[in-house]
């Protein structure tokens, strides 16, 4: 149901209620107003009938006054009381609607036309149906100087009993007491006619309201429906076509409701505009963000491509460096047999030097061979110093890989941040990069620290070959002497061999550091390998991106701004 329809059923119920309100109202004070007319009418009636009676009365005393007076001359006093009866007694049968009677002060009843049997006795006890001693009542009201009483009496023995008002007062001239009595119900029969012409006029009268009063309510709820049909059922149906062409028309957000007037469609239609304008605005600075987004995700994934590209450099350098040291470790293992081959010649010449005069011949042989391998490995441990060198330089390039990939996750963090809640996954993974960057440079730290120790290790031993070079070349010199010294060469050779156990120390010292660095290699491969990989994510987050706001851009290009 509309509202427009509420509105009218409220209406329409409120009237129908108003109406049935007002003309319950008016009918229930017409009855009310009929009842106190009625009420008064009777009133009036009765109090028009105590004063007929009271008139009746008068009359009464007056005729039997000058009766009294006539028989009084004429001396027939005694036939006063008689013919006086008689008289009431016509005047009971020709009205009919007043009663006398006439009775002793001490309740004898001389004349009673309702209860001709209680004529001649004494009925000051008697009680009326409604329990009133009313003979009494009347010699008390008739000794006061005349009053009224009230009680209930059949109108015929064994009949229906029936309210009577009687005035009782005593004959001036008699002294008897004279009673006029009259029945309510006769009264009430005199004015049931206007009371019938009252009820009638009252009736006529409600009906004539009500009729005027569903005239007005008609006329007021058509007046309503026109007003309302003005005044909020237009307005609201334009708010509803409004609301249409936003949700399901071309989108447009420049157009404006009518305001007509300061009541609540009026205001409504004023904040649907200002929520009409402040959608417009967001929409406008959405498509801005939306467009910075693409541009963004354009140059994100241009700067994927490029550090794929330095990542895989970065790989193939990195196998080079593996190659190359896995290289020098086997070559590091030769020296490290050589060396303990050497140890071991020199220990059998400390057990053998004592015996050694007939073979200093041998030995000056043997010295030069291992003078001439102890130049080779001179030039093998150069060689391995230059390679180390080597190898620092491949970890400055790996350094130079792992600022630029720091570099790059820091400027893929802020892109994210700038582009909101679109580039969230995209902080991650940036962050991630950013993590490993910062893992690799630790790693090259630790990996040149290394290097430098076996760089300076390597030029020990360098130093230490040379110098045994040149002792083996005096050696050589004085070979022809060795002979006479030869407790001198025990402890040269002592010498030599703790100095050749050092070398051998000093060898697999420099395999370990090698096997450290083909280690650091291998993690700083896997490490270019995950950057690879990210590096891949990245560029698909920024693809994604890319799509997802082209799509906004479409959809914010549906709203006209």
């Amino acid at each position: 149901m509309t509202i427009a329809s509420r509105i009218l059923s409220i209406l329409f119920v409120s009237m129908i209620l108003v109406t049935a309100i007002i003309v319950f109202s008016s009918f229930r004070l017409n009855d009310e107003v009929e009842s106190f007319l009625i009420e008064k009418l009777d009133k009036t009636a009765i109090d028009e009938r105590k004063q007929q009676l009271k008139d009746a009365y008068d009359i009464i005393d007056q005729a039997t006054h000058v009766m009294y007076q006539a028989y009084a001359r004429d001396g027939r006093i005694g036939y006063l009381e008689k013919d006086i009866i008689q008289i009431l007694q016509s005047v009971n049968d020709s009205k009919n609607t007043t009663y006398p009677l006439i009775i002793k002060s001490n309740g004898i009843v001389l004349f009673d036309p309702i209860n001709p049997e209680m004529q001649g006795k004494n009925a000051i006890s008697a009680v009326s149906v409604d329990g009133i001693a009313y003979i009494k009542g009347f010699i008390e009201a008739a000794k006061k100087g005349g009053g009224f009483i009230e009680y209930k009496m059949p109108k015929v023995a064994g009949g229906v009993p029936e309210k009577k008002i009687a005035y009782a007062q005593i004959d001036r001239d008699a002294g008897y007491i004279v009673v006029i009595t009259a029945y309510v119900g006769d009264i009430k029969a005199s004015i049931q006619k206007v009371q019938d012409e009252i009820g009638q006029k009252i009736d006529n009268g409600s009906i004539k309201f009500l009729i005027i009063a569903i005239v007005v309510v008609l006329v007021i709820i058509l007046a309503s429906f026109f007003y309302i049909r003005h005044s909020i059922i237009n307005p609201l149906k334009s708010l509803i076509v409004r609301a249409r062409n936003l949700s399901g028309g071309d989108g447009d957000l420049t157009g404006k409701l009518e305001i007509k007037g300061k009541d609540e469609v009026a205001q409504a239609s004023a904040a649907i505009n200002d929520f009409i304008e402040k959608v417009r605005v967001l929409i406008v600075e959405a498509k801005q963000l939306s467009s910075e987004n693409s541009s963004i995700a354009h140059e994100l994934s241009s700067t994927s491509l490029q550090t794929g590209n330095r990542v895989e450099e970065s790989t193939n350098i990195v196998a080079n460096v593996t190659g190359k040291s896995k290289s020098i470790k086997d070559e590091m293992d030769v020296s490290i047999g050589v060396a303990q081959d050497s140890k071991r010649d020199l220990q059998e010449a400390r057990e053998h030097v004592q015996t050694a005069n007939e073979a200093i011949e041998n030995l000056s042989n043997q010295i030069v061979a291992s003078a001439k391998t102890e130049s080779e490995l001179a030039i093998k441990i150069e060689r391995l110093s230059k390679n180390a060198d080597d190898v620092k330089s491949i970890l400055y390039i790996i350094d130079d890989i792992a600022d630029q990939t720091n570099l790059l996750a820091l400027n893929a963090a802020i892109e994210a941040a700038r582009a909101g809640e679109h580039g969230r996954g995209f902080a991650v993974v940036a962050d991630e990069v950013r993590n490993l960057a910062e893992r690799t440079q630790k790693s090259l730290t630790e990996i040149n620290s290394t290097i430098n120790v076996i760089v300076q290790e390597i030029s020990d031993v360098s130093g230490q070959m040379n110098e045994n070079s040149q002792k083996i070349e005096e050696l050589t010199h004085i070979s022809s002497e060795v002979q006479n010294k030869i407790v001198s060469m025990n402890k040269i050779m002592s010498g030599a061999i703790a100095t050749a156990d050092k070398t051998v120390d000093n060898y697999i010292d420099t395999g370990k550091g090698i096997e450290s660095v083909i280690q650091g290699v291998s993690g700083i491969n896997d490490i270019s390998t995950e950057n690879a990989r990210s590096v891949e994510e990245i560029a698909s987050v920024a693809e994604h991106l890319n799509k997802m706001t082209e799509i906004l851009n479409n959809k914010l290009a549906e709203f006209k701004t």
